[in-house]
């Protein structure tokens, strides 16, 4: 008996359904009968846009991992209420610090800002019909500068939109918005479709043409819109091999009703490693379709540059939970030294801001000191040059924070800010009395 085949939703026990489509040549699975599958609700503990940074491999995975981890911030214990303590419930609240610390949620920055802004612009426009091709996406910067975190965090508020529409499309399918697939060796343009479809829940048997074939009826049924590939600077570029892989972009931009998004570092260079004919056609056409989009470290060079680096501790410092804590302890105190020993990389000031907390806890000091952050080692790629750094702080290289008066401009925009829900609160009483 012939069935018509369409998508599986992965979330779902086999049990429920036909299972007879896994003797089909080319299953793309059953519909599922009944309601449509639901959305986990929130977990308990989170930080609001935290994402967990294990790298799904299918949809269901995606779906899961991309709900905010919603961590309840720990309570600000003085010295005394610390030294109050159980040494039970001492360990305990510093257990529960640590994974604080360790987990600072998604915070805005403005390379976020630019990155997200511009993906929603191509992606919102890319509607293109016929004959025109879609444009693609290439999200470009060196290793631990947020990358993949913004890209994320843009996915993930875009599947929130798309699924509003409806957990399964018209016809019945599960409404899949995105794939998402992160490389970790060269692959081949049918390694990578086997990737798609393995996300999707897909067999990934077959040959190359029936794989694309099988993924391409899936994207359309499950309405998706985006497809991810993180980590592209593992395909190989060059003579034949990236030939190939340039015509099989080419081929996913004019077949699949899809935004392409990639990430990685060194892209341009990769593309630009193509010799003789190859670089001429293949490089012309990828430059002439894909939108190349920076992730830059921060810069202290300008005021704006300064101020973003200030608000970037400031947000850091106000996530701390130490009882010894004061205020401009980071911002103030040591945001010449954190850019200093970072260099704007923001992966390395995440490290070096988490490890310090760390250590400020387990030796009991419960706030930072220079002799402390000395003391805290972080990734091999800044760590090579910390001397010279500290030798360029020593000499007033690093000047980092705004001036004064813009300080005190965003300090009282914070403090507004803040207390703006009780003055609301407040005149909604006298209201009500």
């Amino acid at each position: 008996m012939t069935t018509e085949l369409a998508f599986l939703a992965p979330t779902i026990s086999l049990d429920d359904v036909d299972t007879s489509w896994l003797n089909d040549p080319d299953p793309i699975r059953a519909i599922l009968p009944g309601p449509a599958p639901q959305r986990l609700a929130p977990q308990e503990e989170s930080v609001p846009g935290d994402f967990d940074e294990r790298v799904p491999s299918v949809w269901s995975e995606w779906l899961e991992l991309s709900i905010p981890r919603r961590l309840t911030k720990p309570e600000q214990l003085t010295l005394a209420q610390l030294d109050d303590l159980s040494d039970r419930d001492f360990d305990a609240y510093n257990q529960r610090r640590n994974r604080w610390h360790a987990n600072p949620g998604i915070i805005p920055t403005p390379q976020m800002t630019y990155i997200k802004d511009n993906l929603r612009d191509i992606v919102n426009t890319n509607h293109h019909t016929g004959e025109k091709v879609r444009g693609a996406i290439a999200i470009d910067g060196p290793p631990g500068h947020g990358k993949s975190t913004i890209v994320n965090s843009y996915l993930m508020d875009f599947q929130a939109t798309e699924l509003v529409k409806g957990a399964r499309t018209p016809d019945g399918s599960e409404r899949v918005p995105i794939i998402r697939i992160s490389l970790k060796e060269r692959s081949t343009d049918k390694e990578i479709g086997q990737k798609m479809c393995t996300f999707l829940g897909l067999p990934t048997n077959g040959s190359s043409k029936e794989i694309h074939d099988r993924l391409l009826r899936a994207v359309k049924a499950c309405r998706t819109r985006i497809i991810f590939i993180d980590e592209i600077q593992f395909l190989s570029m060059e003579g034949a091999s990236g030939r190939r892989m340039q015509n099989y972009f080419k081929f996913l931009a004019n077949e699949f009703p899809v935004t392409l998004v990639f990430a990685g570092h060194g892209v341009r260079a990769a593309n630009s490693m193509l010799e003789g004919g190859a670089r001429d056609a293949a490089r012309e056409q990828t430059e002439s379709r894909w939108t190349y989009l920076d992730v830059a470290p921060f810069r202290i060079d300008t005021e704006e540059n300064r101020l973003a680096w200030w608000e970037l501790l400031l947000n850091l410092e106000d996530r701390l939970v130490l009882s010894d804590k004061y205020r401009g302890m980071l911002s103030e105190e040591f945001a010449d030294y954190v850019f200093a020993r970072t260099q704007g990389r923001i992966q390395s000031v995440f490290t070096l801001v988490n490890r310090a907390a760390g250590r400020a806890i387990y030796t009991g000091e419960e706030r930072f000191s220079r002799a402390l952050l000395d003391a805290v080692k972080i990734e091999a790629v800044v760590e090579k040059n910390r001397e010279a750094h500290l030798h360029g702080l020593r000499a007033g290289m690093f000047e980092s924070k705004p001036s004064q008066a813009t300080r005190a401009a965003v300090a009282a925009a914070r403090r507004a800010e803040r207390e703006r829900p009780a003055r609301r609160s407040a005149s909604l009483e006298r209201r009500s009395a």
